[in-house]
Order: C-alpha cells, then structure tokens, then sequence
C-alpha cells in the first residue's frame, strides 16, 4: 500500500490500471473502470495540478477496495491526506461564531447536535466549497450570483452570504423538515443578509417537471432525500411502493425563467448531479460559471462529471479536493 501512496501519479495510473484488470471479475466497480478506462484518462488528464490528480487516482483506489469488502485498508488510501482530525474540527466548528448562528433541533430525526456540528464545520470551517492553493483561489465572492443546490438547513446558503458577501444565493431544498429548519435559522441573520437568500422548495433534475422521492418505514416526505434516478429501471424492479412525486426543475429553465446569470453552482444533492448538470448545459456552455460539485455519491461521479463540463466548456479547468469525513470529494471546475 505504500507503494501506491508514494509513488509518483504516472506511475500511480499504471498501478491503477493493473489492479482495474486483476479485479474485474471480483468488483462491479472495477469492471466499470475498465469499461471506462478511456474516460477515466481524459478526466485525469483534464485535472488542472498534481494534488487534483493524486486525489483523483486515489478516490478511484477507495471505491474498488471498498467494493471487495476492505473498508480499513480503503480509508488508509485517503486519510493520508488528513491534516487535522475531524474532532478538532468539530471542536473549532462548535466555538466558532456560526454554531450560534444555526437552532439545534429538538427533534433528533431532523438533525442531532453531533449533525450540526458536522455541517458547520464542513461549511464554515473547513470550507467544503472552496479550493485554495498558493496559486488558486476558486471561492464565491461579492460579484456572485450563486445557487446552492442542496440547501438543507441553509448552512452553505448562510456561508455564501454572510462569509463571502455574494449578491444573492439561489437554494434549492425540497424537505418539507429541512426547510423549516432552514427558515429558522435565516431568521437568526441580520436583515441585509436574509434577504440575499430566496428559497426554491424544488428538486433540480435534467428538466422540469416533477422526479420522484423514496421513502423508507422510518422516514416520511419530509426528511427524505433519495432521489430515484431511473424511474423505470427502479419501478421495473421494485414497483412503486413508497415513491413519492415532487416538483422539479432544471438550472437552464430556472434560470430563463427568472431572468438570473448565475456566477457560481455548488451541488450536492445525494447522487443527482450528473442530471442537474445536465439541465445546467446552456448556462455552463454560455456563461461558463464556477462549479463546486460533490463528487461522491458514486463510484463514477469524478470522471463522469469531469468529462461531461468539459463536453459541454472545454475551456474549464478542473481540481478536485477532499475532505476527511465519509471520503466527501468535491469537483471544481473555473
């Protein structure tokens, strides 16, 4: 293991490559590599500097040791990369002047104590949603006119606005639980900050219209977040049992719609993001905004999303950065 950890990340995708091969037979996922094997190289050749690429080449090692069941040797690939220990973090998330900033719900199904900490320090501690080298800044700032697609309890959203000053922030949350919270915890900002915020209680898709939500025996509509992204494969196999239909929308008709040019797009909405990108196809081929994107849902969402920006703007570049907690990997392209 070490071997993959130091060597150089030529070496490392021949390495790859090898180890796609030996286990295709044994892992879904290793097989879909190697099905992929071209993508796979344009998306690590699209990778803008050798931190993106290394990030890149590991996140691909984790997912095929975690299909073949090593789940301690496949966090040994990634928390090498671990500066500061997610409970230090915790700790300055919770003395941090945002803890304040956000209602503790009473009600744990909603968000514990323990949650709230997390997304804090993510958001505002950590800053999930920004790349920062010596030479790399990618960052909402005061020009942006953002949307947050994921808004959940509107920690992102409150970032955007209060931290980085945006002109306005756009998010999108469709939880009936998440939004009440959401709506509290704008009502903790000073005025001048709230109204920078507009809440759009829909999904976003590849077009608008409406998508359906799986609920499960412990969940209702309200706190649930699965997406069905295949409908008919799903009800093929499953029926239609505990689907629930709910609005949705695409970035392109959005944003028509309201007459907005959006600057800068963070998504993370459990595994959607190939769809709302691809109902973000004029906006990205047209204005070129700068994407902060999760790409972790799926063991194919980095090279997937990398080349399907790049068919839509071939002039972005693109870095990914992750983060210790539950190998989240965020995909930036400017």
């Amino acid at each position: 293991m070490s071997y993959f950890l130091k060597n150089n990340e030529k070496e490392k995708f021949k390495l790859l490559k090898k180890i796609f091969f030996k286990f295709s037979n044994e892992s879904n996922v290793a097989l879909d590599y190697v099905n992929n094997l071209e993508k796979i190289e344009q998306a690590y050749n699209l990778l803008s500097d050798d931190d993106s690429r290394s990030c890149f080449l590991s996140e691909l090692m984790y997912y095929v040791i975690m299909d073949l069941g090593n789940r301690d040797l496949a966090h040994e690939i990634t928390s090498h990369r671990t500066k500061i220990s997610e409970l230090q973090v915790q700790d300055e998330a919770k003395e941090s002047c945002f803890f304040d900033l956000f209602n503790c719900s009473k009600n744990e199904q909603i968000i514990s104590k323990q949650d709230l900490l997390k997304s804090i320090a993510d958001v505002f501690v950590k800053e999930q949603y920004c790349y920062k080298t010596k030479d790399i800044l990618i960052r909402p700032d005061s020009n942006d006119i953002c949307i947050d697609a994921g808004g959940y309890i509107g920690d992102t959203a409150i970032w955007m606005a209060k931290v980085c000053n945006v002109q306005k922030v756009y998010s999108f949350e469709f939880s009936q639980n998440n939004l009440i919270e959401f709506q509290k915890n704008i009502g903790n900002l000073e005025q001048h900050i709230a109204e920078k915020i507009v809440i759009v209680e829909k999904a976003l898709s590849n077009n608008t219209g409406y998508s359906y939500i799986k609920i499960d025996n412990s969940s209702n509509i309200n706190s649930c977040d699965d997406i069905i992204l295949n409908f008919e494969k799903y009800t093929q196999k499953y029926g239609t049992d505990k689907l629930v239909k709910i609005n949705s929308v695409s970035i392109d008709d959005f944003c028509l719609k309201n007459n907005i040019k959006v600057s800068f797009i963070k998504m993370d909405i459990e595994g959607a993001e190939l769809l709302a990108i691809e109902g973000a196809k004029k906006i990205i081929s047209l204005n070129k905004p700068t994407l902060a994107i999760s790409a972790y849902h799926f063991p194919n969402d980095s090279y997937k999303l990398i080349t399907q920006i790049h068919s839509y703007n071939s002039q972005y570049k693109f870095y990914l950065r992750r983060y210790a907690r539950d190998n989240e990997t965020v995909l930036f392209a400017k």
